[in-house]
């Protein structure tokens, strides 16, 4: 639902299956290391939540039963 919400209501490239498809495509630590760049030079909207750290952090995907 996240996906298909944020690509026809926000208009999120759907050539990327969504946000969360796009960090599963990416690997969640390629995608932090993007996100806290845009942060640093953005500011605080690129900012990630902590339960995303700690997923990539223990090698697991969004779509990962925890362990």
């Amino acid at each position: 639902d996240a996906n298909i919400g944020s690509i026809f209501g926000i208009g999120f490239p759907g050539w990327t299956g969504g946000p969360l498809s796009f960090i599963e495509v990416e690997g969640p630590q390629r995608f932090l290391t993007q996100a806290d760049r845009y942060a640093a030079e953005l500011g605080e909207r690129f900012a990630v939540p902590a339960g995303l750290r700690e997923r990539a952090a223990a090698g697991r995907g969004l779509y990962d039963e925890p362990a």
